[in-house]
């Protein structure tokens, strides 16, 4: 087993020396909302985002979308300021982060970890760009808590790496952060991995772990004028499908992976990830109202976005008392995680298998036309219940695109109602052409509640509606948890079971018939 990467800068400074003491765990306390709003920023899938850098093709964010975000730095021996471990604010004094930050100058003393710093720690707080910080974005750090059940990666009696456990610490600064706070799970339903769903990552970390793109940015600090230096200048954030514990815990079995106290999320053929940079940083979840709430910290994998190589994230919600028992005014909530799916190819497949009796609530055809370079596919959907229509194309070689609705479409649009003719692409609608793929393909409708939304690699790119593949999709991951995920969003739906769901497939192409 390859050695896994930490997903932190290199460390050169460090700070004060601290103790933490474990606690047993309480019961969850309800939902507390925020003060604010949370902003509509979680459409992160546009066409312009996945050719965007940094947390690898990721989207560009502002602070008003991660207000809560952190960002650690220290001076250099050479004055160069250098930010190497995102964190979230989650009191007024404290700032979450993952331990192996600070790696190289923390050391096991008995029961706990003490961290020794060679130069000071600040924290950053308050921006999207780091070369603008200002006096009062800037804030100094005054003790560092590492979990004292921390432990690093290491090598095993045969010589293999295992991963990091317990990766979790907390920082706290001089003064009191006036800006919002990030929510936390308190674990139970609020952690939502176990359902394979979505969740968002941020950081100023690196766009790659290897190769041109994994060169530091350096930048002048306005106004002091300073040299700084980071994965990235600006904060960028990207979707991630989380895979259940069962899941992570057969691809990671030979690293100890622990479910418990461990979220593994990313894409099975890579694309974008977390990476060198983004240690300590968020990992949040949407609840129904679509208000953010972390459920883990950045902590390790092995390539960024890499194929196989889901990042490993440290689950918050275990370590609940620890983190109240330090903070006092940290905020957890037992958040109802929203209802969506992220959708695979094995995830429409399930999905089609499970909705077969609900076939004739839904009428699917495929019409070709032309021939040659002329050749074009029309599909007619009429439903027979009213609802959201989802329309993909799922393709021999694995690959997923969606016709239905589009990016041009108001999210209105996307609702239909019962006996309703759909015609895909509208006869009035000059831009959008459906080439047919020579060798064939199958199509799949869905007619699913109003309340429930579908996310992932699919939203269509304007010129040719086709979305970016996931490369290499054919090798099939288990469907088990995209079957489990289906059964729970759609007991959650508002008719109960399935009576507001509908489904049909047909294909096209050579082996159709």
């Amino acid at each position: 087993m390859q050695k896994p990467f930490l997903f932190a800068l290199r460390l050169a400074g460090a700070l004060a020396t601290a103790t933490l003491l474990a606690s047993c765990q309480t019961a969850a306390p309800e939902d507390d909302p925020p003060s604010a709003e949370q902003l509509e920023w979680t459409a992160t899938l546009a066409p312009d985002a996945r050719e965007s850098d940094r947390i690898v093709k990721g989207d560009r964010s502002t602070i008003d979308q991660w207000p809560f975000f952190a960002e650690l730095r220290h001076e250099m021996r050479d004055g160069t300021v250098r930010h190497f471990c995102g964190g979230t604010f989650v009191a007024r004094r404290w700032v979450l982060t993952a331990a192996h930050c600070f790696t190289g100058e923390s050391r096991r003393v008995g029961d706990h970890w003490e961290w020794r710093p060679r130069s000071p720690l600040e924290v950053v707080g308050g921006t999207d760009d780091l070369a603008e910080e200002g006096d009062g974005n800037i804030y100094k750090v005054d003790a560092v808590m590492i979990h004292p059940d921390y432990q690093p990666t290491r090598k095993d009696s045969a010589g293999e790496w295992l991963g990091s456990a317990n990766d979790i610490a907390l920082v706290r600064i001089d003064r009191s952060w006036q800006g919002d706070l990030a929510r936390l799970s308190a674990g139970g339903d609020a952690d939502s991995d176990r359902d394979g769903a979505r969740a968002f990552v941020a950081g100023f970390g690196k766009r790659a772990s290897s190769g041109r793109d994994a060169r530091i940015e350096s930048f002048k600090i306005q106004p002091s004028g300073r040299s700084g230096d980071a994965g990235s200048r600006y904060l960028y954030h990207t979707m991630l499908p989380m895979k259940p514990p069962e899941v992570c815990g057969k691809q990671y079995a030979d690293l100890s992976y622990d479910g418990a106290t461990q979220i593994c999320a990313g894409r099975k053929f890579g694309g974008t990830d977390s990476c060198q940079g983004d240690s300590g940083g968020p990992l949040v979840a949407l609840d129904t109202k679509d208000r953010t709430y972390q459920i883990g910290v950045v902590s390790f994998g092995f390539e960024c976005a890499a194929e196989k190589s889901e990042g490993v994230y440290t689950r918050i919600s275990p370590y609940r008392n620890w983190i109240k028992t330090t903070t006092n005014d940290a905020i957890f909530v037992s958040a109802e995680p929203e209802q969506v799916f992220v959708a695979t190819a094995e995830t429409l497949e399930a999905m089609a298998r499970a909705l077969g009796p609900t076939s004739g609530k839904l009428s699917l055809d495929l019409e070709e036309t032309g021939s040659g370079d002329d050749a074009r596919l029309v599909i007619h959907v009429t439903p027979r219940i009213d609802g959201r229509l989802i329309v993909f194309q799922l393709e021999k070689d694995g690959k997923i695109y969606t016709y239905f609705p589009n990016d041009r479409m108001r999210d209105s649009e996307a609702l239909v109602k019962a006996g309703q003719k759909v015609t895909i692409p509208d006869p009035d609608t000059a831009w959008m052409e459906i080439a047919p793929e020579a060798e064939g393909a199958t199509v799949y409708a869905f007619v699913i509640p109003e309340s429930v939304a579908f996310a992932g690699d699919l939203l269509p790119t304007p010129a040719r509606m086709r979305t970016v593949p996931e490369e290499k999709q054919p090798e099939r991951e288990p469907v088990d948890f995209a079957t489990r995920m289906l059964t729970e969003v759609a007991n959650r739906s508002s008719a109960g079971g399935l009576a507001d769901w509908a489904a049909a497939q047909a294909s096209y192409g050579p082996e159709a018939n």
